[in-house]
């Protein structure tokens, strides 16, 4: 059986238009020593929204892997086995649940139309746990056998985009005591996608369903529980994760953005050649959105590179991150 070791690179950039002043999303990536513990990484994005949300995402990108690493090794000091997946994702659960309320009670910040999003992969050796609340999306490329043996690449994603559009969620907000509909013009026209509204005014007018801060829209059923799925990576097999935040998705679907990494020569080269086809597409609604992306390639080793795998670290870009430019013109900022 082969071990893997995770060479990651990411990227943040801010988007480009009239109302973009700021870059509200951030990334975090610890490979392969994530905790101090050789074989484990965490990797994170986080897409702000609000008059706060660059900071909303600053204080999660720099409390949620401590509060992480913190109930993993209160698991293991209670002699639990962190490849049991239940306990795993209840010590996951638990750090969002911590982080939300750190937030809310500790951080200065005005959170009352103010959030962030927060998708995350830890992995420990062939096992990989995704917790996801908002829609900064996780996908996993693997390689596939066809019929005619040969191989080709196959895209499977690993968060579902929690808005205010899924009629699950919908109905759960609903339940709570929000209101869905797209905004309504004094005209009585109805404008845009649907959002979440307070019973009897137009506020917060949230499109996310889940999401840390957002301390109004938290009254009427926005949460911060992440939904959490556990599966075990196949070996030579699953090949790349990404993880991006909307910026990316409303503009690249799943499939090309699996095209473009696994035609890169590395995650480095991926991470560029995604932000200038997103780019590019943006260029045709003359405003872009914040974009923050992780690459992670999954290089499997076996037999005598067992030990060197399973413990060195490769961290090709800690931050690679796109300055501000003249906000005339038609670019990233």
């Amino acid at each position: 059986m082969g071990c893997v070791q995770s060479r990651a690179s990411g990227l943040t950039n801010i988007g480009f238009g009239t109302f973009k002043k700021e870059n509200q999303d951030d990334f975090f990536m610890e490979p392969n020593l994530f905790g101090g513990k050789p074989g484990r990484s965490l990797f994170a994005v986080f897409d702000g929204h609000g008059t706060n949300g660059m900071h909303v995402a600053k204080a999660c990108k720099t409390y949620s892997p401590n509060a992480i690493a913190k109930e993993l090794a209160a698991a293991e000091n209670e002699g639990n086995d962190l490849e049991c997946p239940v306990r795993v994702t209840q010590a996951i659960n638990t750090a969002f649940d911590n982080v939300d309320k750190y937030l809310k009670t500790e951080v200065k910040i005005n959170l009352d139309s103010s959030g962030t999003t927060a998708s995350m992969v830890f992995q420990q050796g062939q096992h990989i746990w995704v917790a996801s609340c908002g829609d900064s999306r996780v996908i996993l490329c693997s390689r596939r056998a066809s019929a005619s043996g040969k191989s080709h690449w196959h895209v499977e994603p690993l968060t579902h985009d929690h808005r205010v559009t899924c009629p699950k969620e919908a109905a759960r907000l609903r339940t709570c005591g929000g209101r869905v509909c797209p905004k309504i013009l004094p005209c009585g026209r109805s404008i845009g996608p649907a959002r979440l509204w307070l019973k009897d005014l137009p506020f917060p007018g949230l499109c996310l369903s889940r999401s840390f801060g957002d301390a109004v829209a938290a009254t009427i059923g926005c949460t911060s529980k992440p939904e959490v799925l556990h599966r075990k990576l196949r070996p030579h097999l699953d090949s790349f994760l990404i993880l991006a935040t909307d910026g990316i998705w409303d503009v690249l679907n799943n499939e090309q953005v699996c095209e473009i990494v696994t035609e890169s020569s590395d995650p480095e080269a991926a991470v560029q050649t995604m932000l200038q086809q997103a780019l590019e597409a943006w260029e045709d609604r003359i405003a872009s959105d914040n974009i923050s992306m992780v690459v992670v390639k999954l290089a499997w080793g076996s037999g005598d590179d067992l030990e060197t795998t399973c413990s060195s670290t490769s961290v090709s870009a800690e931050a690679s991150t796109i300055a501000e430019q003249d906000s005339d013109a038609p670019s990233p900022q």
